[in-house]
């Protein structure tokens, strides 16, 4: 996903710009051995679930006010929601004559955000750019059934089978990578100049 957003203002009085972003990314990945299935190979068993996202954001804004006051703001939020199982359900026969078997569950977040927001007034001027990010993924391999799904509690693994000549792997996996480039420039002729920048992430 990529986003290029830019606003600005000029004013002879009082000169405001914004710029407002919201992305979001969500998807569920599912690889399975259903109950009951027989599986079996020669080499290597990999039930397999993954997932990447990227993000690409650049946002910009201005404001210039001649005689009076500037103000500018940036907001950006981005959430990653996702999903990714690999599972081998009970009672399933996995089997790997000459190699391994691997139940393997794994997602990569990258995001690379960059903002920059300035304000020019001959009194007062503000300029401000916020991110939020928040990253809500659930990455899980099992083996067996839950006994209540939507709560995924009691899971069950009986009659479940997993043979391999080398080994057997049971593995999850999850890559998140943030990075950030933000400023906010405020300038002011006679008053006064704030500037701020805020990074707020929740992983």
């Amino acid at each position: 996903v990529a986003n290029l957003l830019a606003s600005a203002s000029a004013s002879a009085k009082t000169g405001a710009a914004a710029t407002i972003n919201v992305s979001k990314t969500s998807a569920i990945t599912e690889a399975i051995v259903g109950a009951g299935a027989q599986l079996t190979a020669q080499g290597l068993v990999c039930v397999q679930a993954q997932s990447e996202a990227y993000l690409l954001v650049a946002t910009g804004s201005a404001a210039i006010s001649a005689t009076s006051s500037a103000a500018l703001a940036l907001v950006n939020v981005f959430e990653f929601d996702r999903t990714v199982t690999a599972q081998i359900h009970k009672g399933a026969q996995v089997a790997s004559k000459a190699g391994d078997v691997q139940v393997l569950a794994s997602a990569t977040d990258y995001a690379f955000l960059v903002g920059f927001g300035g304000g020019l007034a001959s009194s007062t001027g503000l300029a401000g750019t916020v991110f939020v990010v928040n990253a809500h993924n659930k990455v899980q391999a099992l083996v067996g059934t839950f006994a209540d799904e939507k709560k995924e509690t009691g899971l069950d693994a009986a009659d479940t089978n997993i043979n391999a000549e080398g080994s057997v792997g049971i593995i999850s996996h999850l890559n998140t990578t943030l990075e950030t480039v933000a400023g906010a420039l405020s300038l002011s002729g006679s008053g006064n100049a704030i500037g701020a920048v805020t990074v707020v992430e929740t992983m």
